[in-house]
């Protein structure tokens, strides 16, 4: 089993480089007034999910994954120690939610001399508005087994 420890940052290639910046004081306003309305939102949500369709953070995590690139590094924790740190890229085709907690990621995966193409069949929990990827003894065809929780927030993971 390899455990997996990293901090990646998520590329987004839709992503506009040329975006309008605003002052730190205008980013916190909106900041607030988007929590607020993602705090009217998620009761909407929650109701929506029981019916069997997406509620809007689903929504939303699933259109940030699309094409969406992870690359950073990792190491294997073995015995309580870290190995040495390797680089790996996860380049995502698309997440599907099957059903509960449990998603479908298709995802290209390079790491070493690992380069496949996979669906992988995960569990996606919520802190709150942060999607968590929990992956427990999953076998990844070419790869091996794996053991992870990726939290994924805005344009990072780890």
């Amino acid at each position: 089993m390899r455990i997996l420890v990293g901090m990646r940052a998520v590329r987004k290639p839709f992503a506009n480089p040329g975006q309008k910046r605003y002052p730190v004081a205008m980013r916190s306003i909106l900041v607030c007034v988007a929590m607020l309305a993602l705090g009217m939102v998620v009761g909407t949500a929650q109701e929506e999910n029981e019916s069997g369709s997406l509620n809007a953070l689903e929504k939303a995590f699933e259109t940030r994954m699309e094409k969406a690139v992870f690359e950073g590094q990792w190491c294997l924790v073995k015995d309580g120690k870290m190995g040495p740190w390797k680089a790996d890229k996860y380049t995502i085709q698309s997440a599907r939610k099957i059903e509960g907690d449990t998603w479908v990621i298709t995802s290209r995966i390079q790491f070493g001399n690992v380069d496949v193409n996979v669906p992988l069949t995960v569990k996606v929990f919520w802190s709150g508005d942060t999607p968590v990827i929990s992956v427990t003894d999953l076998p990844v065809p070419g790869a091996g087994t794996y053991t992870a929780r990726v939290l994924v927030y805005e344009d990072t993971y780890a």
